[in-house]
């Protein structure tokens, strides 16, 4: 008869420790999908209102700067409709030039230009949007909120890493064919911050292997009102085939207490009135 063997009460707890470990890391690799990295990235940056002075500097391929001074406005009613306004105060030449994007209920923008000096309304649809947005290296859609119906997340195998900083690696391509005629990339690459879900880069690719342009996010500040929520103060973007540059960086910035929703019409790009920049200037002034 072979004699019994006593495991060591403390081994049988570590094999147990181990195995729940190794079960619980694996049930957090498979629950944690792509889109439910964006969803929360959405639900703890994602603000209801938005009133920024921004300013826009372009860099050509000689090292010529031009930089010009916008108003970004941002609101998402009730009905989760959301609506964003860029308009230009500086320089003259282009003052009250404005873009005006609305999320309707198909989950689709719509999106309107006005340019004054034509006393001109253009829409921006569809393939459109692949455009580049008055001279910059930011198309059209570049400028929208990220619309997580139109996309398909896949979450890399691994971890990647941004200034140290560990991330998630998130590739997005078009949920459909009608969301692919609508960008102009076949994919793009993310970069989320497992510790705090803020996006600190993305690559945008014209094919599967040809890069376009990288989006970099930096100096981010957390928001007053929405605890965990945070800013990013400065976006540059790098345009590898034109070799130009394109930044922007928010000068002064109110959240989620401003009333703007009388701004966000295409009768207010048209029709802009002095109270409106009265308005804009209160918002700025009321305590923080």
């Amino acid at each position: 008869m072979k004699p019994r063997m006593n495991t060591p009460k403390t081994l049988l707890l570590a094999i147990l420790a181990l195995a729940c470990t190794f079960v619980l890391t694996g049930f957090r690799r498979e629950t944690l999908t792509g889109r439910k990295i964006i969803d929360e990235y959405l639900a703890r940056h994602g603000l209801s209102t938005k009133v920024e002075n921004i300013k826009m500097v372009t860099m050509d391929s000689r090292g010529n700067v031009e930089m010009r001074e916008v108003l970004r406005l941002f609101h998402e009613d009730e009905r989760e409709t959301q609506y964003s306004l860029l308009r230009f105060v500086k320089p003259e030449a282009i003052h009250g030039v404005a873009l005006l994007s609305k999320l309707g209920e198909d989950n689709t923008y719509e999106q309107s230009l006005y340019i004054p000096a034509l006393d001109q309304l253009r829409k921006i649809s569809g393939s459109g949007q692949k455009g580049y947005f008055m001279g910059s290296d930011f198309a059209y859609e570049d400028l929208l909120p990220e619309n997580p119906e139109q996309f398909q997340y896949k979450r890399s195998e691994l971890d990647d890493y941004v200034d140290d900083i560990q991330c998630y690696k998130i590739t997005a391509r078009p949920a459909d064919k009608e969301a692919a005629q609508s960008t102009g990339y076949a994919r793009r690459e993310m970069w989320i911050s497992r510790e705090d879900y803020t996006i600190l880069k993305i690559e945008f690719y014209a094919t599967e292997d040809q890069l376009l342009k990288t989006l970099r996010f930096t100096q981010y500040k957390s928001v007053d009102g929405k605890k965990g929520a945070a800013l990013a103060s400065r976006a540059e973007m790098t345009h590898h085939l034109k070799d130009t540059t394109s930044m922007i960086a928010v000068t002064n910035g109110v959240y989620q207490s401003a009333q703007v929703e009388n701004l966000l019409r295409t009768e207010s790009l048209q029709h802009w009135k002095t109270e409106y920049d009265e308005q804009i200037e209160a918002i700025f002034k009321q305590p923080r």
